[in-house]
C-alpha cells in the first residue's frame, strides 16, 4: 500500500508538478520508463493547450503598427550553450573570440556585461524571447503576440534559418525540443522563410544563407534570424577537425581534471573559436550594408568551471552559484559602418547601456526600440537601450526562482 501511495506522489496530474516533485523528493520511485510515458503524455497534452492559444493570439493581433527605421537590415544570431565566462570579450582566460575582439577595437561593436538567459533549456528560452510577454506577467509566453508577426506587420521579410530544428525534425508538430515552430498555424504568421535544411556545422549554414540570398532577401528590411549549433553538447562535433586550436594539455584548472575532462574543455573552447568564425562570417555579409547584428546565446553551459560538472542541472534544486554557469550569457550588438554614420544617438545609446542587467524574455523590446517600433506591446521600461529602462534589482527567472 505503501509502495502504491509513494509512486502517486509522483504521478499527478500536470507534469510540471510531476517534474517538480522529482526534484525536490530524492526517491528511487521516480524517472523511471513509465513516469517518463506518462511525463510525455502530458507534456503532448500542455504542449498542444500552448499551441492552440498561441495561435488563437496570432490570429487575433490586428493592432496596426508601423516602424520608424524604412531602411535598416536586423541580423539577430541565436547562439547554443555559451557561457560568457569562457570567452575572452568577458572574463574568459582563452582567446576563443578574436575576430570578434578584433571588430571591438573598431568601436561598433557593443558588449553587454551583465545579461542573464530567463532559463537553461532551449524551448523555454525561444518561447519567453519570442513573446512580447516577460516572466512573471500574468500573461503567458503564448498569450502575447510573438515579436517577428509584429515586424512582418511593420513590414520586415523575415527570413528564419535554424541550424537544429528544421528537415526531419520539421515533422514532429509536438517535438519538445521546439514543436511550435512546427505548427502551420504559428509558422505561416511568423516566418516569410522558413529553412528547411540542417548543416554539420554552422558556418556551412551561413554558406547556404550566402549562396540562396537573392532568392530570400528584399532590397531593405529584411530581419534575418540564424539559429546555431553553437557549443552544444557534444562540443567535439560543433567544430571541423581542421579549427583545432586548443589540446588537452593547454587546459589550466584548479579542478584536479582527467585528461578526458581537460579534452571536454578543449572542444568547449573550439567550438566557442568556431563559433566566433561563424558571428564573424554573417557580420561580413551584412558589412556593406546598412545593418544592426544582435548576437546572444539562449543559455549556458558548465564546462568544469568551479566542479566536476559538464552540461546543465535542474536550477530549482541545484546550489546557487549554478545559475551564474548556466543562464549568463553573452550578448553583443553590432552596427555596420553606414548604419552607424547615420545614427549616431544609437551609438551613444549603446555605449550607455553596456553594463546594465538584462534578461532576454524582453528581447523584443530592445528589438522594438531599435527598429522605432510603435505598437501598445513596446515597453520603453522594459528595453535595455532605452532611458527608461528600469534596472531589476532582482530577476525572476521561468523556474519560478531569482537569479542570484
Amino acid at each position: 500500500m505503501m509502495l502504491l501511495v509513494s509512486h502517486a506522489f509522483f504521478f499527478g496530474s500536470d507534469a510540471m508538478t510531476n517534474d517538480n516533485r522529482v526534484g525536490m523528493v530524492h526517491s528511487p520511485i521516480k524517472r523511471n520508463a513509465i513516469w517518463n510515458l506518462y511525463q510525455s503524455v502530458l507534456m503532448h497534452k500542455s504542449f498542444a493547450k500552448e499551441f492552440d492559444r498561441c495561435a488563437q493570439t496570432l490570429q487575433s493581433y490586428k493592432e496596426p503598427v508601423l516602424s520608424k527605421e524604412q531602411a535598416a537590415d536586423f541580423v539577430l544570431i541565436i547562439g547554443e550553450s555559451f557561457n560568457r565566462h569562457m570567452s575572452n570579450l568577458y572574463d574568459g582566460a582563452y582567446d576563443t573570440n578574436p575576430r570578434l575582439r578584433q571588430r571591438l577595437a573598431g568601436g561598433r561593436l557593443f558588449v553587454f556585461r551583465d545579461v542573464i538567459a530567463s532559463d537553461n533549456g532551449t524551448t523555454q528560452n525561444f518561447k519567453q524571447f519570442l513573446s512580447t510577454a516577460s516572466v512573471g506577467e500574468t500573461r503567458q509566453w503564448c498569450d502575447a503576440p510573438l515579436f517577428p508577426l509584429v515586424l512582418r506587420r511593420c513590414g520586415y521579410n523575415v527570413v528564419f534559418l535554424s541550424n537544429q530544428f528544421a528537415g526531419a525534425e520539421m515533422d514532429k508538430r509536438f517535438n519538445a525540443s521546439m514543436g511550435f515552430f512546427n505548427d502551420p498555424r504559428i509558422a505561416s504568421l511568423l516566418f516569410d522563410y522558413r529553412g528547411t535544411r540542417t548543416f554539420a556545422y554552422d558556418e556551412q549554414l551561413v554558406t547556404y544563407y550566402e549562396q540562396q540570398r537573392k532568392t530570400l532577401e528584399q532590397p531593405k528590411r529584411n530581419f534575418v534570424i540564424f539559429h546555431l549549433y553553437g557549443q552544444h553538447q557534444r562540443a567535439s562535433e560543433r567544430f571541423p577537425e581542421g579549427d583545432t586550436y586548443f589540446k588537452s594539455g593547454d587546459i589550466r584548472s584548479t579542478l584536479n581534471l582527467s585528461e578526458a575532462e581537460r579534452q571536454n574543455v578543449a572542444d568547449y573552447l573550439n567550438a566557442t573559436r568556431y563559433n566566433d568564425l561563424v558571428v564573424d562570417h554573417i557580420i561580413r555579409l551584412f558589412e556593406k550594408r546598412n545593418a544592426i547584428v544582435l548576437y546572444f546565446a539562449d543559455h549556458g553551459e558548465e564546462v568544469y568551471n568551479y566542479r566536476h560538472q559538464l552540461g546543465r542541472t535542474d536550477l530549482a534544486t541545484d546550489v546557487p552559484r549554478a545559475k551564474r554557469e548556466q543562464l549568463d550569457v553573452p550578448f553583443l550588438i553590432y552596427l555596420t559602418p553606414s548604419y552607424a554614420a547615420v545614427h549616431s544617438d544609437m551609438v551613444a545609446r549603446l555605449r550607455a547601456a553596456e553594463g546594465r542587467p538584462f534578461m532576454t524574455d524582453d528581447l523584443p523590446h530592445v528589438i522594438f526600440d531599435i527598429l522605432g517600433v510603435r505598437s501598445r506591446e513596446f515597453v520603453a521600461a522594459k528595453s535595455l537601450i532605452n532611458a527608461q529602462y528600469q534596472a531589476p534589482r532582482k530577476r525572476l527567472l521561468q523556474i519560478k526562482k531569482w537569479y542570484e
